[in-house]
């Protein structure tokens, strides 16, 4: 796919997702990623407004909204939207961001995306619950405003959170969000582990196969997995490990 044009892998990898749904996975999430080939999916709520018209039963994740690069307030109003079109399928992912070429970009200095990750969560989480978003951070100044459509339904439990780092750790706990880390980031998490206490193992170990190129993630339970393993090519990386931050 390399030196195919672009539209050529985006197309056949989008048509392998409607397909998870029948093979019994659980879960779907798009990542967001721009200007470089390590993904190709600049907008996830686009994406996943897209696989909801097409399936029926599975979760839609975004994994994750880069909360560095989106204004809070349309955060909100794309994901109220995209979860009423899905009838209550939205997974809300949050990330801050790892790519000075990304944060170069969107003219953001990286050197801030914790606190701007922070300010801008806390702030989102707000305006999905109530349908009103308003901020007086340092970054975001945002007058209270109550968006339309408002929120169909609570989004509680279904707030999660890219991570790979301890400190990751300490800001999903006060979300009460569920954080996904990857293997780069076991050693330190398990370094940290003990004094944080604020994740748990509670449910069953799930699979994640990801497809690289749009970056959509599958999630399912192991014995769903040996039909999708044929369709799948070898640019794919497989990531096993789910942690629960809600004691």
């Amino acid at each position: 796919f390399r030196n195919a044009p672009h539209e050529h892998p985006f197309r056949a990898q989008t048509k392998l997702p409607l397909e998870a749904e029948e093979l019994g996975f659980d879960w779907l999430g798009s990542l967001e990623h721009h200007f470089a080939d390590y993904a190709m999916c600049p907008d996830n709520t686009q994406y996943l407004s897209y696989i909801a018209a097409k399936t029926k039963k599975i979760k839609l994740m975004t994994a994750a909204i880069i909360l560095p690069w989106n204004d809070p307030l349309r955060v909100v109003e794309k994901c109220i939207m995209l979860d009423i079109l899905s009838d209550g399928r939205l997974l809300v992912g949050f990330g801050r961001g790892l790519s000075p070429l990304e944060f170069g970009g969107f003219r953001v200095d990286m050197t801030y995306s914790r606190e701007m990750f922070d300010e801008a969560a806390a702030m989102i989480q707000r305006g999905l619950e109530t349908g009103i978003v308003e901020g007086d951070g340092k970054f975001f100044k945002q007058p209270r405003y109550e968006v339309r459509p408002r929120p169909e339904r609570s989004f509680k439990d279904r707030i999660c959170m890219v991570g790979m780092s301890p400190s990751s750790v300490e800001i999903a706990g006060p979300l009460l969000a569920v954080l996904f880390m990857a293997d780069a980031g076991l050693g330190l998490l398990t370094k940290a582990a003990p004094s944080l206490n604020v994740f748990s193992l509670g449910f069953p170990l799930k699979i994640f196969i990801t497809l690289s190129l749009i970056g959509v993630t599958f999630v399912a339970l192991p014995d769903a997995m040996s039909n999708l393993l044929d369709k799948i090519s070898n640019n794919t990386d497989v990531v096993s490990a789910v942690f629960s931050t809600k004691q």
